[in-house]
């Protein structure tokens, strides 16, 4: 391969990379529209939850979504970036937030977890923390810092994934229930 070749590639996997980041942000603009037209707070069948996934790698998203389908039986929103699920989590209640810690762009996931802590409709919303950090200590002490609820490695088992989101998902709040000053889901 010559250096013009080279050059070409380069230019061509730069093109593409920059289409495929055009097109999620497409979806994710038309995401928050159809939230809109279609406001969460009304469940279907009185007890549907709605998960929001928010992985900038869409295998990973579709994965998780998966794994928790018929086990949870929720209702699934995902966001490629921190910058649309922001603006969801602003206007729409979640019953809980599966937010990768790595996430890349102007707000990555400890940025996310923290301003949904302070601007969402449900400061108190449970957040799960995923990344595919091999060090569980930092992964920990990063989680807890930004105010996650849970944390667990991208690499889980499956049935270990459904469990944690099991247990999360009991304990998190009603759309009618208050909530509490301190942030607290429970007196």
């Amino acid at each position: 391969m010559t250096a013009e070749d080279a050059v070409a590639v380069a230019r061509v996997s730069m093109d593409i990379e920059r289409s495929v980041a055009r097109a999620r942000e497409a979806r994710d603009r038309l995401l928050l529209k159809i939230n809109a037209m279609h406001p969460n707070g009304v469940p279907t069948n009185g007890v549907t939850k709605t998960i929001m996934i928010v992985e900038d790698d869409e295998e990973v998203a579709r994965g998780f979504e998966r794994v928790l389908r018929v086990s949870v039986g929720a209702k699934f929103e995902w966001y490629g970036n921190g910058r649309y699920a922001l603006q969801a989590a602003r206007r729409h209640l979640y019953d809980l937030l599966i937010v990768d810690l790595g996430l890349p762009g102007e707000l990555t996931g400890i940025d996310l977890v923290r301003e949904v802590r302070a601007v969402s409709l449900c400061p108190s919303v449970p957040v799960l923390v995923v990344s595919a950090i091999v060090n569980e200590q930092e992964l920990e002490q990063a989680a807890v810092g930004c105010g996650a609820t849970a944390w667990t490695l991208k690499s889980v088992s499956a049935g270990v994934m459904r469990e944690v989101v099991c247990r999360l998902l009991d304990t998190a709040p009603k759309v009618a229930d208050t909530v509490l000053s301190n942030g607290s889901t429970t007196p």
